[in-house]
């Protein structure tokens, strides 16, 4: 056999070891899952909301709720979250820090109640860190883990044009490789995570 012929032997057997491949199928076909567990989609209405709260003051922090829905594909288990709109109370924390508070939780739930009934929901949180570097910090954290729900959390920074996204899911696992429908829309640079 000559050495062009093994090495196109190797490459085959390398590329079948290193597909991954769900034990779903269709159609008689084996499905291929998707690197990332979650594709997130903003529309236009949520994405002018959130540039236009968070760049209002880049001296301060600011944060909003996410409001639209997180959908599975029970077969390929890809989840999607379409983000369609914000809650926002227009209110700036300090330059290194905000607080989601229960009132404004409460406020940002009677908004979806009365604009969109049962068809959304408050998916997750944005927020800013003014003149810092987009990051999770400690706070961020301990706000994300204080509700047993799957959500997406995003952090901007006006002054550096970065962005973080990640999904959390059921069981408190966060999941950085989120895909993004549009990364264009944004504007802003996404940091590694």
């Amino acid at each position: 056999m000559k050495r062009a012929e093994k090495k196109k032997i190797k490459r085959r057997y390398w590329k079948r070891k290193h597909t991954k491949k769900s034990p779903a199928t269709a159609g008689g076909k084996v499905m291929h899952l998707r690197s990332s567990p979650l594709t997130a989609y903003f529309s236009d209405t949520a994405m002018t909301k959130i540039l236009t709260q968070v760049e209002g003051d880049v001296y301060h922090e600011c944060g909003a709720f996410l409001i639209g829905n997180l959908m599975t594909d029970h077969i390929t288990g890809h989840t999607i979250a379409i983000v369609d709109d914000i809650y926002s109370d227009g209110e700036y924390g300090t330059p290194s820090n905000y607080s989601f508070s229960s009132h404004m939780q409460v406020k940002a739930l009677n908004y979806i109640e009365r604009n969109y009934g049962d068809a959304k929901h408050m998916i997750g949180t944005v927020h800013s860190h003014a003149q810092f570097d987009a990051f999770y910090s400690g706070t961020d954290y301990d706000m994300m883990n204080s509700r047993r729900s799957e959500e997406i959390h995003m952090v901007l920074s006006p002054s550096h044009r970065t962005f973080v996204l990640t999904y959390k899911d059921m069981e408190f696992v966060y999941h950085n490789d989120i895909e993004l429908a549009d990364p264009a829309v944004f504007g802003y640079r996404r940091n590694p995570q």
